[in-house]
């Protein structure tokens, strides 16, 4: 069902489940344009209007990197690695 939408759609129908879990809804839009529009931007980049696991990886290797070189906390480190979590969960199973 979720394997359908657009990255866009995928990364809004996440912060609706979000929201529905109970998360603040400014925490929510804070997670939206920090940790789940870099993905959207990357899959964007590639050509993919869908979500691409192979992408995903490679996002996912890319703040890797950056917690490995220093360019990032591991407090963001993490918090970039739940989001792209929550994106992929979304898309597998239409819910967090």
């Amino acid at each position: 069902m979720y394997h359908e939408i657009s990255m866009n759609e995928l990364a809004l129908k996440t912060v609706e489940a979000v929201l529905a879990l109970g998360v603040g809804i400014h925490s929510a839009w804070n997670e939206y344009s920090t940790a789940y529009l870099p993905v959207v931007k990357l899959h964007s980049q590639r050509g993919k209007e869908r979500f691409d696991r192979e992408t995903a990886t490679e996002y996912a290797r890319s703040i890797e990197g950056r917690i490995e070189y220093g360019e990032i906390s591991w407090g963001y480190y993490k918090f970039l690695k739940n989001g792209l979590k929550r994106l992929t969960e979304f898309h597998d199973t239409g819910h967090n």
